[in-house]
């Protein structure tokens, strides 16, 4: 399932080339929320990342990740929360899901990592941190 607009550059018609995938478009929050809970996985091979709030999210909501090394969101993923792939390999992509969804214990430990990583990243931190950077910076 593909969830969300497609993005910039994107005019692939996916139902021709590949089968099973439904493009759903936008969807309310309360709709993208059952969405990650209810996921075995959530992939996010993003080629360039400011920072990666779909990660983030599927984190919070107990949803293990795979996403791209090498961007923002490998940064997401330290202390094992989520599996890292280049995001051009297919195999890599592949293989990392297919270990997601195969394997229960690794699922188990992505939920929880994520879950901390998540709990590290609220939104009152990134506004104790701006506040540090702007004191640091006026003196």
């Amino acid at each position: 399932m593909l969830i969300g607009p497609g993005g910039w550059g994107d005019e692939r018609d996916l139902s021709t080339s590949a089968r099973n995938v439904t493009m759903t478009g936008f969807v309310d929050l309360r709709t993208r929320d059952a969405l990650y809970r209810g996921a075995v996985a959530s992939c996010y091979p993003s080629l360039f990342e400011g920072f990666g709030l779909p990660v983030l999210e599927s984190m919070a909501l107990g949803c293990p990740v795979v996403t791209s090394a090498g961007t923002s969101t490998a940064e997401l993923a330290v202390g094992g929360a989520a599996l890292t792939v280049d995001p051009l390999d297919v195999d890599a992509i592949a293989g990392a899901l297919a270990d997601v969804l195969d394997d229960a214990d690794l699922r188990a430990r992505l939920i929880d990592a994520g879950s901390a990583r998540a709990g590290e990243r609220t939104w009152e931190r990134a506004a104790e941190l701006a506040v540090a950077g702007y004191q640091e910076v006026l003196g």
